[in-house]
This record gives structure tokens, sequence and C-alpha cells, in this order.
């Protein structure tokens, strides 16, 4: 669906970013250690990161960094993450 306000995860459904998705793609296939994704709000950065990585079919977590500041609290953050204590 086109004009739906959740993030997209099907590559139909996400419009007009193929040469985007191909480079975000190729560098994750390289194994580059580092790859950003960054914009103003609201111009599809989550939408263009789910759907790179549903079309890659790798194994993937996403987190929600916003409320976590810092490496510390990331660190003791990701056992809650998985469902462990």
């Amino acid at each position: 669906m086109l004009f739906d306000v959740r993030p997209k995860v099907r590559r139909e459904d996400f419009y007009d970013r193929d040469r985007e998705l191909v480079a975000f793609m190729g560098a994750v296939r390289r194994g580059e250690p580092l790859i950003a994704v960054y914009g103003v709000r609201r111009v599809g950065k989550t939408s263009f990161v789910n759907v790179a990585l549903n079309e890659l079919n790798y194994p993937h977590a996403l987190i929600d960094v916003r409320e976590i500041y810092g490496i510390y609290r990331l660190y003791h953050r990701l056992p809650s993450l998985y469902g462990h204590r």
C-alpha cells in the first residue's frame, strides 16, 4: 500500500529508491563495517532499511536507539530485547 504511514517492508510497496537499495544491499553483501542511513524526519529511512534487509533475507535485528544513551545502556538492554534476564 503506497500511502500507508507505517514503515514499508516489501519492495513493491516502496517507491522510487531502487538505485539506493542496490547500493545499500551491495555494501551489506561486501561486509562494509559501517553503513549510515540518514536524512530528515519522515523521508522513509526505516522503510528503506526494512525493505533492503527483507530483500537480502539475511538474519538481522533492528534496535531503536532513541532511548539508549551510550554503549553501557545498550549492553545491558540487549538481554531484555531477546527475552533473557
